[in-house]
């Protein structure tokens, strides 16, 4: 990961600015975390992981703070497995468990999240009677925010292929601020490099449709005869 110092220099070599002036570090720190924000809620590409203790007629359970949203969700038993629950919308569920919300059983099917972060829940469908389990999620998570003041050492959670498009954005800020028009470009230049992310996010060559078949599941590649042609 880069440092936040790496990240400033290189923001003040475009802007022909080498130590501050118009602009203070930290200044320029807050619109890397700007950026960093922005991309990440964007491009979904941070990821976590998080385990929740389970208590016995207890449906919700508090989320991290710094969650975008829960990609997959696993009951844990107790016994080495981890059974993933199935997402659903709060509204479906409302009506479909109506008068039941809490009703218990041995073990959750489906999970379904309410609110926004840094208060979201997930809520559990039926309420677990084990308070042995655990719930483990994998989660999208913010990028954690660099301090200010300005530390020139600290490593900014952001990955390598973000750097250059945080760049851009700092760039553009900086510019507008000062009432130049080539912000535009920069903030153009941020704009394609974040679509590029978003449109391209996995790093994986193969692909990874599984679909069931006569002799088990296969990948979709090799199942299907239209790949062959």
């Amino acid at each position: 990961m880069p440092t936040a110092g790496e990240l400033v220099t290189q923001i003040r070599d475009m802007l022909d600015e080498p130590t501050a002036a118009q602009w203070t570090d930290d200044m320029l720190v807050r619109w890397i975390n700007e950026a960093a924000r922005d991309l990440g809620r964007a491009t979904r590409y941070l990821k976590a992981t998080d385990t929740i203790p389970l208590v016995a007629g207890t449906s919700e359970y508090a989320l991290p703070t710094n969650l975008i949203a829960v990609e997959h969700a696993y009951y844990r038993p107790g016994d080495g497995r981890d059974i993933p629950l199935t997402p659903r919308h709060y509204e479906g569920m409302d009506q479909v468990w109506g008068q039941w919300q809490n009703q218990q059983s041995y073990m959750p099917n489906w999970f379904t999240v309410i609110g926004f972060s840094p208060s979201a829940v997930i809520k559990l469908y039926p309420a677990p009677n084990d308070s042995n389990a655990e719930l483990s999620i994998l989660y999208c998570r913010v990028p954690d925010e660099l301090s200010i003041p300005f530390d020139s050492s600290e490593d900014a959670d952001v990955p390598h292929v973000w750097y250059d498009a945080i760049v851009d954005y700092v760039e553009s800020k900086a510019l507008r601020r000062d009432r130049d028009p080539r912000w535009q470009e920069a903030y153009q230049l941020y704009v394609e490099k974040r679509d590029g992310f978003i449109h391209n996010p996995d790093y994986l060559a193969e692909n990874r449709e599984i679909i069931p078949t006569p002799n088990g599941y296969m990948p979709e590649w090799l199942a299907l005869p239209e790949y062959w042609d």
